[in-house]
């Protein structure tokens, strides 16, 4: 669940002060080149997507010398499906913002999940919260004000599969073979716990509806954001 709070942005990222000459191609791509004199012709790399992980991924390649043409779409709307916002974990891309003295960044914000008949769940700020033993913050802090209690229970199932998911090659395999809708309803996950919760956080998070993801990729979402709530999303990293 999405049980981090996020510091949301004010406006579209700062693209990154690059270290190199940069030449804008076509609107469409960055291209950073490698400056005159070295001995030998550095290794050329194309990255595609220029949001903040395809910045700063060429912000890292060419910090190591090598010749890196950054790719971006054509213009068009600002706002995209999914989730918007930065969590703590984002170690690397707060480095890049300390690295650039850029302050793109609200403060924390509560997150909420929203389904046909109005305001489904809202997470509070989870590194604000006293710490509980995994996963008991998740059932404790956030706020359900129209899901019963009697389908709330029925999510505790999932997390023998959430421990189980370690995210190695065999747990992939295992996994990977079912939809995310076929383990909840394997686990014995109510049909409105999953409509009004689960199915909006899969969306929300992984883009596709749960007859569509991975039920590999969902566990490893899931760990994420319920066992480890309290731990990734503490301000002491």
């Amino acid at each position: 669940m999405c049980g981090c709070a996020a510091l949301v942005a004010g406006a579209r990222p700062p693209r990154p002060v690059l270290p190199r000459r940069l030449r804008r191609r076509r609107g469409s791509s960055v291209r950073a080149e490698v400056s005159p004199g070295g001995e030998s012709q550095p290794k050329k790399v194309t990255v595609a997507g220029a949001g903040w992980a395809g910045f700063a991924a060429a912000h890292h390649l060419i910090k190591q010398g090598y010749d890196v043409t950054l790719l971006a779409a054509e213009s068009g709307p600002t706002e995209e499906v999914g989730l918007r916002g930065f969590w703590q974990p984002y170690r690397n891309i707060f480095a890049l913002v300390d690295e650039l003295g850029i302050s793109p960044f609200t403060g924390w914000n509560k997150a909420a999940y929203y389904s046909t008949e109005g305001l489904a769940v809202e997470f509070p700020i989870f590194h604000n919260q006293p710490r509980l033993p995994a996963p008991f913050g998740v059932f404790a802090y956030p706020e359900f004000p129209n899901l019963p209690l009697s389908d709330r229970l029925t999510s505790i199932p999932v997390i023998a599969a959430v421990i189980d998911f370690d995210n190695t090659d065999t747990a992939w395999r295992k996994y990977d073979a079912m939809t995310a809708k076929e383990l909840f309803k394997m686990y014995g996950c109510s049909q409105r716990l999953y409509r009004e919760i689960f199915e909006l956080v899969i969306q929300a998070a992984l883009f596709a509806p749960g007859e569509q993801c991975s039920a590999a990729a969902t566990l490893g979402m899931l760990y994420y954001y319920v066992l480890s709530h309290q731990v990734l999303c503490s301000s002491a990293l």
